[in-house]
Parts: C-alpha cells; sequence; structure tokens
C-alpha cells in the first residue's frame, strides 16, 4: 500500500471519531435563564415640604406590590460624602410621607438627594424610584439686622407678641414704663407705648384686627380673659366661670380661626372656648396636663401642646 492511500485511510477513520468527540461535547440541555429582575420604576418620589432642618418625601407603593409584602429602602446622599440607608419599611397604604430629620437633625441651607429601591421578601431587587434633589431652607434669604430695645427694670418680662403689621404689634407681661407698670405695650413703628391693660399676669396674646385682640393669663392663681373690642377691655375672671359650675385654671396660650372661635388653654388641663358670646369649659383632658400653647388651621383642626406633670413628659 502506498504511503498516500495510508493518509488517506488515515483521514477517513478519524473523521468519525472526531465527529464522536464533537457529538459528546453539545449541550443537551437549554442554558440557564437570566434571572435578573424586572424593574419598573414605579415608584414615584417627590418632595412634599422641607424647613430649616427637616425634609419631608412623599412616594407611592410599587405597583406589583399588590400584598404589601415589598420591603422598601430610603437612600440619601448629601452634598459631601457617602450615600446611606436611612429608613426600611414596608407600605401598606398606596401613599406614604417620611420625615428625613425628625430624629437626626438635617444641616440648615443643605443639598440632599433621595431614591428609594423596592425588595421582595428574598431580598430581590423589583422595583426602584426616580432621583430628587432637594434642600433644606437656609436660615434667611434676607439680610436681616436686629434692633433689640431693653424696657422696663431687671426682673421685667414679655411673655408673648402678636401684630397686625409693622406699625400695629402689641407685646404682653409686665413692664416697668416711664408712664408707670403695665401689662401690655403696642409699638408703633417708632416707639412702644403702654396700652390699656386689665388686672393680672398676661401670658398670651392674639388678634384679628385692632378691634378684635385677645389675652389670656392669671389673676389670682386662676384663669382670665380680656377681650378688646377697640375701645375697652372685656374681662372675664373666676367668678364668671364660677358661675357657669366651673374652674378656669391660669391660662397660658390662645388662638382662634375668628372673632367667633377662639380657644384658650392652661393649667389643670383647662381648654375654653368663645363662640363670639360667651366662654365655655371644654371637657376632656386630665388635670395632670399643663397645656402651654395652641394654634390651628381652621375651626376643626386644632392643636394644643403641653405637659404631663405626672410624668414630666411632653405631650
Amino acid at each position: 500500500m502506498s504511503l498516500n492511500s495510508l493518509t488517506k485511510l488515515l483521514v477517513i477513520i478519524l473523521l468519525p471519531l472526531l465527529f464522536t468527540a464533537v457529538s459528546c461535547n453539545k449541550p443537551t440541555e437549554p442554558p440557564p435563564v437570566d434571572d435578573k429582575p424586572i424593574v419598573k420604576n414605579t415608584i414615584v418620589l417627590k418632595t412634599e415640604w422641607q424647613d430649616l432642618n427637616r425634609i419631608c418625601i412623599k412616594f407611592n407603593k410599587a405597583l406589583d406590590d399588590t400584598a404589601s409584602l415589598y420591603k422598601y429602602t430610603i437612600k440619601r446622599k448629601r452634598e459631601i460624602g457617602e450615600e446611606q440607608i436611612i429608613a426600611i419599611f414596608n407600605i401598606y397604604g398606596r401613599d406614604t410621607l417620611y420625615i428625613d430629620g425628625a430624629t437626626d437633625t438635617l444641616e440648615m441651607g443643605k443639598i440632599y438627594t433621595y431614591r428609594i429601591t423596592a425588595e421582595d421578601k428574598e431580598e430581590k431587587l423589583k422595583d426602584t424610584s426616580n432621583t430628587i434633589t432637594t434642600a433644606t431652607l437656609s436660615p434667611t434669604s434676607h439680610d436681616i439686622v436686629w434692633q433689640i430695645d431693653t424696657l422696663g427694670q431687671p426682673g421685667n418680662f414679655l411673655n408673648d407678641v402678636w401684630g397686625i403689621d409693622e406699625n400695629n404689634v402689641y407685646a404682653i407681661g409686665y413692664v416697668q414704663m416711664p408712664e408707670g407698670p403695665t401689662g401690655v405695650i403696642k409699638w408703633d413703628g417708632n416707639n412702644w407705648n403702654v396700652f390699656p391693660s386689665f388686672a393680672g399676669i398676661k401670658q398670651g396674646i392674639y388678634g384679628f384686627d385692632e378691634n378684635n385682640i385677645f389675652i389670656v393669663g392669671e389673676y389670682t392663681n386662676r384663669g382670665v380673659v380680656g377681650i378688646w373690642n377697640g375701645t375697652n377691655w372685656a374681662e372675664y375672671r373666676d367668678d364668671y366661670f364660677l358661675n357657669r359650675g366651673d374652674t378656669v385654671y391660669p391660662l397660658r396660650s390662645v388662638w382662634g380661626s375668628s372673632p367667633e372661635d377662639v380657644w384658650a388653654v392652661g393649667g389643670s388641663g383647662t381648654i375654653i372656648h368663645w363662640d363670639g358670646v360667651e366662654w365655655k369649659k371644654v371637657q376632656g383632658i386630665e388635670r395632670r396636663y399643663t397645656l402651654w400653647a395652641v394654634s390651628g388651621r381652621s375651626s376643626n383642626e386644632v392643636f394644643a401642646t403641653g405637659k404631663d406633670m405626672k410624668t414630666a413628659e411632653w405631650i
């Protein structure tokens, strides 16, 4: 047999072996499916409000989180520094608010960036939010120079202030003025002047115009109210409330939505309400609470703060 014939024979014999080897290396199963999560970016994140030390953000639940099982992670990045996780929780409603700075005060006038991720119970990423950039407010956007007026004598005090405009501002407390001691003074745009007063220690003031001003305070260890009608004060002392079967303790603060809807609060859980005609005591707060301030947004939304004198906790 010639050399050329032997070479052909070897090629013919080896080719089936080569095909067999290649066939053995072929995969017998389909390749694994890429298990990457599908991120739909259905979480809409926006700034609700901000103040000097806090930022409130609002966002909705992920569209696929129908069973409220996703874990939401809020991430914040400061102007300088790494991104941080600031909160992790579930959402059971449709929308939710988160106030950043409620426990860890933010810096004033600083820029912050936020984004949110949502993971399932197996910690697989399922959704994300848009990224927002916002900032806390600066202390002021204007150049302000404070004018300090020293009034009265050592030991004198002012407890509250309220005004209509820059030429009509009222302050209350106890001040020894050149004309004599007084509990009410008025700023006319240039000077502080004595304003008509009434008996008792003044603690809180609120008004609506120069003919509707309310002052509350303390007289002989009981509550007292004065209402200015533009000419004189109408006084409401302990005997007024006792004749209605109520004891009103020293009052600390007053606020109203209108001259016919005014609230005042004070010691021993005292809350009284003016309807334009008379004062009535409102029940419902235990005597252990001293209420220091009251304010509101409307006649149906009124807030009061104070202190539990038994536990020393603020409420």
